[in-house]
Order: C-alpha cells, then structure tokens, then sequence
C-alpha cells in the first residue's frame, strides 16, 4: 500500500466585497487541518476532493 502525504493551498483575492475579511473569516471557511481534512474533502469538486477520490480508488493511505 502507498502512503500519500497531503496538502493544499487556497488563496483568493479579489476587491468587490465593501468589508475587509478577517483571518478569523478565513479560518472558519476555508481552513482545514489534520485528520479532518479527508472527511471534509472527499467527494467535493476541488482538487483536493479529486485527490482524495483517485487515492482512495487506488488504496492509498492518506496523511494529511
């Protein structure tokens, strides 16, 4: 069986929102960590959810 180190990177800019965001916004949106992070992502359309989906079709072991 592979072992699989994980992890990603979001980042996202844009000036249409009248209110600056907070680190806390960030952190409660996008932030994942730890062995949380596969139930959060799996199935979803990011990368990391087509990630996920590939390592799982192929029995790997996956540490986030």
């Amino acid at each position: 069986m592979k072992r699989v180190l994980i992890g990603g990177l979001v980042h996202e800019t844009h000036t249409f929102l009248s209110e600056p965001i907070r680190i806390e916004d960030f952190a409660r949106f996008l932030w994942v960590r730890g062995a949380v992070l596969p139930a959060r992502c799996q199935g979803d359309v990011s990368p990391m959810g087509g990630s996920l989906g590939v390592a799982g079709q192929r029995g790997w072991q996956v540490y986030p």
